[in-house]
């Protein structure tokens, strides 16, 4: 989960890259917001108990990866609408 201008662009990023280890980087969801750092870290700070870490070799240096979450696509897509809810409600 993350926020970026162009979500395509991002995952293009992503497996290009091989980020985390991976090159199989999908858009399972997207929206736009006004907030969208705000509900990243309220979602992610949902999501902490499937906190997973990467590395990965990026131009040929070690890259530690620590927004990666381990679970199914659900949880991430619910942990990301409550934390819509929590912040229009809270800010």
């Amino acid at each position: 989960m993350g926020t970026a201008k162009s979500a395509s662009l991002r995952v293009n990023t992503l497996n290009t890259q091989g980020y985390g280890g991976a090159n199989d980087w999908q858009i399972v969801s997207t929206f736009q917001c006004n907030k969208a750092g705000l509900i990243e870290y309220y979602a992610q700070r949902e999501m902490l108990k499937y906190r997973t870490y990467r590395v990965y070799i990026k131009d040929g240096q070690k890259i530690y990866c620590q927004e990666l979450f381990e679970c199914e696509v659900d949880i991430g897509h619910n942990a990301v609408i409550k934390a819509i809810q929590y912040v229009e409600k809270n800010h």
